[in-house]
């Protein structure tokens, strides 16, 4: 789809209140109930979005690769002090969606929303993605 012909107009406070439900994979209807956006908004923009996620995406990643997870959610600008002292903690443990991703050769890169980040959850996406005998960079794992 071109760009062009879609007409998403979306203003910035609108996008950035999508991302979140977005990430959190939830149904067109329940993000229009939490946004306050019509879902014949959201569901054209939503498809445009994970379609440009998945161009482009090498099947399996050969030569060096580097792995890594990261956290994605809302931030804690204008919150009261009290809010942030009761809230959630940064990193592991957080309320935040981890998200793993891949990087390869040439810029390629693969990313997912994952459960947790424990090894026994990461390392079936890595096998599966990841030519066999590549080396495997990571700065979170011992070798």
């Amino acid at each position: 789809m071109e760009t062009w012909k879609l007409a998403l107009h979306f203003t910035r406070q609108e996008w950035s209140n999508l991302w979140p439900w977005f990430f959190r994979r939830l149904p067109v209807i329940a993000t229009a109930q939490e946004t306050g956006i019509h879902r014949q908004r959201i569901l054209p923009a939503l498809t445009h979005v994970g379609g440009s996620f998945q161009k482009d995406i090498a099947d399996i990643f050969s030569g060096p690769v580097e792995v890594d997870e990261t956290y994605i959610g809302a931030q804690w600008n204008h919150k009261r002090h009290r809010a942030k002292a009761a809230g959630s903690k940064r990193g592991r443990g957080s309320c935040k969606s981890p998200v793993f991703g891949i990087l390869g050769r040439g810029g390629k890169v693969w990313a997912q929303v994952v459960s947790d980040v424990e090894a026994r959850t990461l390392l079936p996406l890595i096998s599966r993605r990841v030519e066999l005998g590549s080396p495997i960079y990571s700065g979170n794992w011992k070798s």
